[in-house]
């Protein structure tokens, strides 16, 4: 620049040109990563319900006469009928549908056809609808009748929730009221399983936040080195003592290669393969450690072995107390009580 003193440009070292840019990268990164965990965190809560699902429709039109009634009750794979349907054709189509739906199921038919009653079709709809409903329930019953459809029950898993909620809101049948629709997570179940993966998976029930949190540390202090699948749902009708029985048979998975131990009512079920038949042994002396009431089902297998390899123990767990050695053990499945 002339008749002036020359301008200069301030001098940056390269260095700092490239810690700046990694800086707004690993920001940038980092909020990506942030957001990303957030949205993971929110499916996975969404996929794993909560609470039960209930319907009720307001503001519904008086209610007609009956024309015909049909009440499915279902348990596990056995279904029964009871009800009235005004004629032969409608409960020809009622059977179709259900055995469409359940094919394998013990059906218990006591529905009867009175061909005095007003004649009314079947709305196919709403019995079709009822069906799928029941499908993703373990236990329950369903009321349908030419005034709507109510439903009850409890669902076979947790995570089938969701789908029950999106059928409701996306294929709710036409010219059908839901009177009422009330659907519970699983009752009074809860099973941990050892898979071979290294992995320690979770279903059922369990009575409350703060029990779902104790299994959670007591799983952790047993098995440091697994990772957890945990898909319990808190279920408040389940008794409080519930937390504490299942963290007792959680231990009975500490002497098993893979396996499952499931916790229904008052019984304890056991099932999978253990290393040898020390491990035997010491599951019939845990059994026994049981509180009064509580009754142990073990279906687990054992390869013979030699004694030197009946010490050595599957997965890291409590010790084995040296008396265990003395105790007997059990041929095939036994059910053990205290």
């Amino acid at each position: 620049m002339s008749g002036g003193t020359p301008l200069r440009r301030p001098y940056i070292r390269p260095g700092a040109v490239l810690i700046l840019a990694i800086g707004c990268c690993a920001a940038w990164n980092a909020a990506i990563t942030a957001a990303s965990a957030q949205q993971t965190e929110a499916r996975l809560t969404n996929m794993i319900p909560q609470e039960e699902v209930v319907v009720q429709e307001v503001g519904l039109e008086a209610t007609a006469p009956v024309t015909y009634s049909l009440r499915i009750y279902k348990d596990g794979e056995r279904i029964k009928l009871k009800g009235v349907m005004s004629s032969q054709e409608d409960y020809k189509t009622v059977m179709g549908l259900l055995k469409a739906s359940f094919p394998a199921a013990d059906l218990n038919d006591r529905l009867k056809v009175k061909e005095s009653a007003p004649d009314a079709n079947v709305k196919v709809g709403g019995l079709s609808f009822a069906l799928k409903l029941l499908g993703y329930l373990e236990c329950g019953q369903a009321v349908v009748d030419n005034n709507g459809l109510s439903l009850e029950g409890f669902a076979s898993t947790a995570v089938v929730l969701t789908d029950v909620r999106k059928l409701i809101d996306n294929n709710k049948p036409t010219g059908v009221p839901l009177k009422k629709i009330r659907i519970s997570p699983p009752e009074k179940s809860w099973s941990a399983s050892v898979l071979p993966d290294g992995t320690l998976k979770f279903a059922g029930v369990v009575p409350s936040k703060s029990g779902k949190r104790s299994i959670a540390e007591e799983t952790k202090r047993i098995f440091p080195s697994y990772a957890i699948d945990d898909n319990t749902v808190v279920n408040k009708h389940v008794p409080k003592r519930w937390s504490r029985i299942a963290m007792k048979s959680l231990r009975l998975l500490t002497v098993l290669n893979q396996g499952t131990v499931e916790l229904t009512g008052d019984t304890i079920h056991l099932r999978g393969i253990a290393p040898n038949e020390l491990a035997l042994k010491t599951i019939n002396a845990m059994a026994a450690d049981f509180p009064t009431g509580f009754a142990v089902k073990s279906e687990v297998t054992a390869p013979a072995s030699s004694t030197k390899d009946s010490l050595m123990p599957a997965i890291a767990g409590p010790a084995v107390h040296p008396d265990l050695a003395e105790i007997p053990a059990p041929i095939g499945a036994a059910i053990l009580r205290r």
